[in-house]
């Protein structure tokens, strides 16, 4: 191995009896192993093939590194991008397998540790051959900046600040990136993958699955099961039906069924068609009469049932009536039966509460008039999966009246009026074995009177204390609930299901999971540290090309060394090794 090391001053002992040993054993040396020929060749510049440098300074391999970085960077932005596009890049609806769990937990670090064992080859070589690349130098060094240099066993993050003020570049470059793989990318890298619970939404199509029946049906469907299920919910806990509410009925429907993913807690949402009811009510104009107390609405109808919400016979303090149009067998009273008996009035009913504590008989009732209308609106609609529980409603248009042959409204009411059927069926049971019978749980909350069928379902869904009712306005939105109740669950049961080609809307399923995300803050803060390593590996490249090399091999040994100052022509090895241990001992 030959080195060609140009000395300055060098700062040994010239002293004769010194300077004649060392020639004497130079030329000894010299005139034993080498032929004439040889011997001159090797004093004096080397020759154009000592330019030896390591496979890790060489520009294949330290490109090869940036390509691989520059990889890096564009994969993590890639799983960055789906991350927060699909709300995750890897999901499951239980445990994730073994497969996906090592893939985010434990590969991210191995690969991080891969690189690092590599660019550790590199740093290595860079801080191991510094000072023979600075020994190539035209002008040579100085033993403190050349052969007295130890970065590789320097503190890792002073060997660049060293280097740096020394102005060797190379370990600077090196030293650097070392500690950004070593100190940031490798430990930031365990974090960026994490599992989370996250909502996935997947665009699909939906179409509506039953549609309203003919309205010459209505009357032999409408029957008392609607009232049944109302019982159920308002005393029994029942759920309400899918595509049900207190805000009306919509019409149901499914979506794609290629779309209908198993996440939790899922819901649809689409555009449809809601179905609801509102009352205008309005306070009842109370007069005294023979019979006891009647009631106007100001207009066409005067009634008159006599006592009123409470009879004289009752013990209960509190009394409630509820007096639709119609006239049944079943009920006491009818606004048509009680002198209201005219088409413009064939649509209200009269609210009664009573309150027998009060000296003043009219002092104790409240009592009001409603008539109510039923429309239809269009809507986005969120149904829960697979109840389809209504969880939101967003109007989409104006509502419009439903009109009489869409809705056989005249049926409804005489049902929720009477709590009969309209139109009687021949069956095994009376017609008295439909009835709903309140009356026990009502006495129970301390009601008493005459009990009629919506009396139950009004107080029964509104929950409070039979003191609030004194208050007429939250009577009225008692008895409008309740109304609205039945109005949805009758309309569901008029349902039927949809045949032939149906409109498909455009709709959102959507659901939780667990799923792997990229924890997008510490993805930046590792694409930075990347980036800033493909920085110093290109700065290192063009730097390593460009730099003198006068080593014919690599001096991984002290013998390699020891060989390589010994065969330095004439007296320069014997100068530089006095030079390099005259620096050792004044340093």
């Amino acid at each position: 191995m030959t080195l060609w090391a140009p000395t300055g001053p060098a700062k040994v002992d010239n002293s004769p009896s010194t300077r004649q040993q060392v020639d004497r054993n130079e030329e000894s040396h010299h005139i034993s192993s080498q032929s004439p020929k040889q011997c001159q060749k090797s004093v004096g510049r080397p020759t154009q093939a000592s330019s030896w440098k390591p496979v890790t300074l060489r520009p294949p391999l330290l490109l090869s590194i940036v390509v691989t970085t520059l990889a890096f960077i564009a994969l993590l932005e890639y799983l960055s991008d789906k991350s927060r596009v699909d709300g995750g890049i890897a999901f499951a609806k239980g445990e994730f397998s073994s497969t996906v769990s090592f893939a985010y937990k434990y590969l991210p670090i191995l690969i991080a540790v891969l690189y690092s064992i590599l660019w550790s080859w590199i740093d290595l070589d860079t801080k191991r051959l510094e000072p023979y690349f600075q020994l190539s130098r035209p002008t040579g060094a100085e033993a403190a900046d050349s052969i007295l240099l130890h970065y590789p066993f320097d503190f890792i993050a002073y060997a660049p600040l060293k280097a740096l003020r020394r102005r060797h570049w190379a370990v600077a470059f090196a030293g650097t990136s070392m500690m950004l793989i070593f100190w940031g990318i490798t430990p930031l890298v365990s974090s960026v993958f994490a599992q989370s619970t996250t909502v996935v939404e997947l665009n699909t199509t939906a179409r509506p699955t039953a549609t309203l029946m003919a309205l010459s049906d209505q009357s032999l469907a409408l029957n008392t099961g609607f009232m049944m299920t109302a019982y159920g919910i308002t005393w029994l806990g029942q759920e309400t039906p899918g595509f049900v509410s207190l805000q009306g009925a919509l019409q149901p429907f499914e979506v794609d069924a290629s779309q209908r993913q198993e996440f939790e807690n899922r819901t649809w949402t689409t555009k449809t068609t809601l179905y609801g009811t509102s009352a205008n009510c309005n306070a009842a104009i109370i007069r005294n009469t023979t019979s006891g107390l009647s009631y106007s609405n100001g207009k066409e109808c005067e009634a008159d049932p006599g006592y009123g919400p409470l009879s004289p016979w009752s013990s209960s303090r509190f009394g409630c009536l509820y007096i639709g149009y119609y006239l049944s067998q079943f009920t006491d009273y009818s606004l048509d039966g009680l002198g209201c008996a005219s088409p413009a009035n064939s649509h209200l009913f009269l609210a009664l509460w009573g309150d027998s504590s009060q000296e003043n008989a009219s002092d104790g009732v409240k009592a009001f008039f409603c008539e109510p209308s039923y429309w239809t609106q269009e809507v986005i609609a969120t149904v829960t999966v697979p109840g389809m529980n209504i969880s939101k409603i967003t109007p989409q248009g104006p509502r419009v009246g439903l009109k009489d042959s869409q809705f056989n409204r005249t049926a409804f009411e005489y049902g929720i009026g009477t709590g009969t059927q309209a139109v009687s069926q021949r069956a095994d049971i009376s017609e008295t074995d439909n009835l709903i019978d309140q009356e026990a749980v009502l006495a129970r909350i301390g009601l008493g009177g005459t009990i009629t069928n919506m009396v139950g379902f009004a107080l029964g869904l509104s929950s409070l204390d039979l003191n609030n009712f004194t208050d007429p306005v939250i009577l009225a939105n008692a008895f409008e609930n309740a109304h609205k109740l039945l109005h949805a669950l009758a309309i569901q049961q008029l349902m039927r299901p949809t045949t032939g080609d149906v409109e498909h809307q455009t709709a959102t399923s959507s659901g939780t999971t667990n799923a792997v995300i990229v924890v997008r803050p510490l993805a930046i803060v590792v694409e930075i540290l990347l980036g800033m390593v493909v920085l110093l590996v290109l700065a290192l490249t063009v730097h390593s090309s460009k730099r003198m090399s006068q080593m014919n091999g690599d001096p991984a040994s002290l013998t390699d060394v020891v060989a390589m100052l010994s065969n330095e022509g004439g007296h320069r090895g014997a100068d530089f090794i006095a030079e390099a241990r005259h620096s050792e001992q004044s340093s």
